[in-house]
């Protein structure tokens, strides 16, 4: 986990994750993403493997309050690309798949820009 750049959060989800571990690595997510406000959070799957039952729900259940999008780098896994749009097409908060972790970081200066803009709007 690490912040790219002021209101960008990284982390990369391992093969074989563990609910805990991943349960853990949102918390520090989350705090890195506090000092920002607005904060869009890279997902880096890659490498994942499948999740079960309970993850896909904490996933579900994380994406309606972790940042203001997700930006998630898919699988090279033909299934894992599979199971990753299954689950992305039951989120709540706003995301968008990349190939590359480039395009996900330029979305999410795009994104974070965006909202920057829409603040400032209803501000005035």
């Amino acid at each position: 986990m690490k912040v790219v750049e002021p209101g960008v959060i990284y982390f990369r989800e391992l093969p074989g994750a563990v609910l805990e571990n991943f349960d853990a690595t949102l918390e520090v997510v989350e705090e890195l993403g506090e000092p920002f406000g607005d904060f869009v959070v890279v997902i880096d799957l890659v490498d994942a493997t499948r999740p079960g039952p309970a993850f896909i729900e904490r996933i579900l259940e994380k994406s309606k309050t972790l940042g203001i999008h997700w930006c998630v780098v898919d699988s090279r896994s033909r299934f894992m690309r599979a199971v990753i749009q299954f689950i992305m097409r039951r989120l709540r908060q706003p995301h968008t798949l990349h190939a590359s972790m480039e395009d996900a970081v330029k979305t999410a200066r795009e994104k974070l820009r965006s909202s920057t803009t829409t603040q400032r709007v209803s501000q005035a």
